[in-house]
């Protein structure tokens, strides 16, 4: 007979909370936030619930061990399979339940972000992940996050790709693009590891700082053929400001992610 964990071991998994994959999921609400207002769209709440659901569901796998062994090199501390196990089945829930209660075609633009996500954390590609592929791995990520954040909501309410969608998705890519830079920087010990090699593997520091403002001079100009605001531009030249005077480290991860939901900030209040 199965019984449920005892109460030490809902304490452990409460502790084994993935936050990285929360804040990701938090960024996935407030961009998609953002393109609901900037394209007068309908602000329907269960869509920022499946947005924020789908997103730290697929970061939550990528956290398995025996998915991505590089970053339990990397984080030295992880959270065991059993524990992670429990959040994604509450994660799938939610996202199962929002497609099939809520809206039959939901399920058909959110297939397609699943399996671009699903291609960078499964080994579906010759027994590997698309993040093996080290010259893939950052241009595919910036590229999701810029197709799910802009596209996904557009194609959920008009079911046609918009006149500026170009623009806004590569302007998605390039407000996102310090994120992901740093975030390889401090998981090159991993990823050498494993014989991961993602763009710009060997650069040092400096020269990864030059490619982000390169990046968000290139968006600045996407924006301007983009509906996205002034206060939306504001959070990628601030983005770009923190992943340049601050010094890379663990908990600097976290902050930059959250400096990447600048959007939400600026529709709350």
């Amino acid at each position: 007979m199965m019984h449920s964990p005892r109460p030490s071991n809902w304490v452990f998994v409460l502790k084994s909370f993935p936050v990285g994959a929360a804040i990701a999921g938090l960024v996935a609400v407030s961009w998609i936030w953002a393109t609901v207002v900037a394209f007068s769209l309908p602000e329907e709440p269960v869509l920022f619930v499946l947005a924020f659901a789908g997103t730290f569901l697929v970061y939550t796998a990528d956290r398995f061990s025996f998915l991505s062994p590089e970053d339990v090199f990397n984080n030295r501390i992880t959270a065991s399979d059993f524990a992670l196990l429990w959040w994604i089945s509450i994660a799938l829930v939610v996202v199962l339940s929002g497609v099939v209660i809520w809206s039959r075609w939901l399920w058909q633009p959110a297939l397609w972000v699943a399996c671009l996500a699903a291609l960078y954390v499964f080994p579906v590609i010759h027994g590997k992940r698309l993040k093996e592929f080290g010259n893939i791995k950052t241009i595919w990520v910036v590229f999701v996050w810029g197709v799910g954040g802009v596209v996904l909501p557009i194609l959920f309410f008009r079911g046609e790709w918009p006149e500026n969608g170009v623009s806004s998705v590569l302007y998605r890519m390039c407000y996102i693009l310090p994120n992901i830079l740093i975030s390889d920087y401090l998981d090159r010990s991993g990823d050498l590891m494993f014989e991961i090699k993602p763009l710009f593997f060997n650069w040092p520091l400096p020269k990864l700082r030059q490619i982000m403002w390169l990046g968000t001079l290139m968006g600045v100009g996407f924006w301007t053929y983009t509906p996205f605001p002034l206060e939306d531009l504001m959070g990628l030249l601030a983005i770009t400001l923190l992943a340049t005077c601050a010094l890379p480290h663990s908990l600097f991860r976290h902050g930059l992610d959250l400096a990447v939901a600048w959007p939400m900030l600026y529709l709350a209040f």
